[in-house]
């Protein structure tokens, strides 16, 4: 009997320390709608709607600010959106064009005036958000990768982003920042796609999945961890108000890649 009890405490340690341990390289996979909301003498108002919607969020997302005039909207896709901010007795502002990518962290901070009649104000032309986080990098969508003569593994499209390359020791690797090619992470969705003998990514992913691929470089957080040199992560389409879809043919032909006279000669 002693010895089923024993037993038994050790599963039940086993199954506590199991459901506990984090998943490593998760990584953000959305991004947060922050700010303060204030009105035109800069005092913080409480109560705000704030609404944000997306051709890449399936409806809309509203949430209030605090007594202190703060808002903050997480989990959004990467996307473009319209942000609406509405009181009652204060006029309507709108924010367009505010550009969420993978993992940053977006502010938006308007000022609303006093309503003498019911009308929206809309901000058109606007400088890009600045991002509140300090990682670099650069955010890739898939409508701006299809226009490019370029391949479509990870590698190939971090190529686009500053602060690498792929002069390395095996192909699909990349020098980020000075690192090894062995030193870098490669995810879908946050999930760790590394070859851990090469240091490539291994090919779990269809392309024409993917909706955005983002490369980090500096000022990574420590969340993704056991890396010295950038993170690669893909994103995979989500659903949507947009009904969209794609179709793709690989042809070949051997006369392509043939060996020329010259190199036939030299065998």
């Amino acid at each position: 009997m002693l010895k089923n009890r024993w037993f038994r405490a050790v599963a039940c340690v086993a199954c506590v320390l199991l459901h506990a341990y984090p998943s490593s390289a998760q990584g953000l996979q959305t991004a947060v709608l922050t700010g303060t909301v204030t009105s035109a003498d800069g005092v913080a108002l409480p109560g705000v709607t704030v609404t944000a919607s997306s051709a890449a969020l399936l409806g809309s997302r509203s949430e209030t600010t605090d007594v202190n005039g703060v808002y903050s909207i997480k989990g959004l896709p990467a996307g473009s959106y319209s942000v609406l901010f509405e009181l009652s007795n204060f006029n309507p502002a709108r924010r367009d064009g505010v550009a969420l990518t993978v993992g940053g962290t977006i502010e938006v901070n308007p000022n609303m005036s006093l309503a003498a009649r019911t009308e929206t104000i809309t901000v058109t032309a606007e400088a890009p958000s600045s991002l509140a986080t300090v990682a670099t990098g650069q955010s890739l969508t898939k409508a701006a990768i299809d226009g490019l003569p370029i391949g479509r593994r990870p590698s190939d499209v971090a190529e686009l982003s500053p602060g690498l390359n792929s002069n390395t020791f095996t192909a699909g690797q990349l020098a980020v920042s000075g690192a090894f090619g062995f030193d870098n992470i490669f995810m879908v969705d946050g999930v760790d796609i590394n070859d851990t003998v090469n240091g490539t990514a291994n090919n779990l992913y269809i392309e024409d999945a993917i909706e955005n691929t983002t490369v980090l470089t500096n000022g990574i957080s420590a969340e993704y961890g056991r890396f010295s040199g950038g993170v690669v992560n893909l994103v995979t389409k989500s659903g949507s108000n947009r009904f969209s879809g794609s179709v793709r043919e690989n042809l070949s032909n051997p006369a392509w890649i043939t060996e020329t006279p010259i190199e036939r000669s030299r065998l």
